[in-house]
């Protein structure tokens, strides 16, 4: 199996993360593991059928999809002749350039779309970066998302942040954060400030020195102790902080 990522026009990156793709070409089944990060995608399948969302939603051939934003880890199955294509919209930035209606109601959903483009699962015409750089540059809004700035304090903080300070920082009130949240993201804000946190300390803990110990990595995240760490990472990946 292999996966690639491929940075987008430099234009695009403020809203969109990075396209990817996804290839498998032995004869086995791989299984793979996909966890929250906060961003909805855009997927295209030009090869074999895929399972998805832990083996209940199926990717077929030819079709287009949105993956709505995860609020838990789900497992991908990829037979031979797996070739998939993705676009990944950095948190509340789908909306610069498609309307799907209310986002909240596709969380932890990947449903079939009619394709945005011209080349819908044909594989004969599979899109290069420059061509979607080119037809998302085409589609970009122009107007600012101002909500951005609030998703970008909480990435800034690693997720260290509580929904009470994040609204005071933001001068917006509990009630307006977590509407707009809903309507940007699909998720509530201490989900999203969750994930954060659990990708940064699943970050560190793969990055960590000789002499880091689990305990000093569990308190800089704020985690009570190494226990808390160790259940709050298994629920968000399906892993304990051993097998990471």
């Amino acid at each position: 199996m292999l996966y690639r990522e491929y940075a987008p026009d430099p234009l695009l990156s403020a809203h969109i993360d990075a396209y990817w793709t996804l290839t498998h070409t032995q004869e086995d089944v791989q299984q793979q593991i996909i966890l929250p990060d906060g961003c909805m995608d855009i997927i295209f399948n030009f090869g074999a059928t895929c399972k998805t969302s832990s083996g209940s939603q199926t990717l077929q051939q030819g079709r287009t999809y949105l993956v709505g934003t995860m609020t838990r880890f789900t497992g991908t199955e990829m037979p031979p002749g797996t070739d998939l294509l993705g676009i990944r919209f950095r948190p509340a930035s789908i909306q610069q350039f498609f309307s799907f209606g209310t986002i909240c109601e596709i969380t932890d959903q990947t449903i079939g779309i009619q394709s945005p483009f011209d080349f819908d699962g044909d594989p004969r015409s599979k899109p290069s970066s420059q061509f979607l750089n080119n037809f998302l540059g085409r589609r970009m809004s122009s107007s600012r998302n101002e909500f951005r700035q609030v998703i970008d304090v909480c990435i800034a903080a690693r997720g260290l942040i509580s929904v009470k300070q994040l609204a005071a920082h933001c001068c917006i009130s509990l009630r307006q954060l977590e509407r707009k949240f809903l309507q940007q993201t699909g998720i509530h804000p201490k989900q999203f400030i969750s994930i954060i946190r659990n990708r940064a300390a699943m970050a560190a803990i793969k990055s960590k020195k000789a002499d880091t110990t689990l305990l000093e990595i569990a308190l800089d995240f704020g985690f009570y102790d190494h226990a808390h760490l160790s259940n709050e990472i298994k629920k968000f990946s399906g892993r304990v902080p051993s097998a990471i």
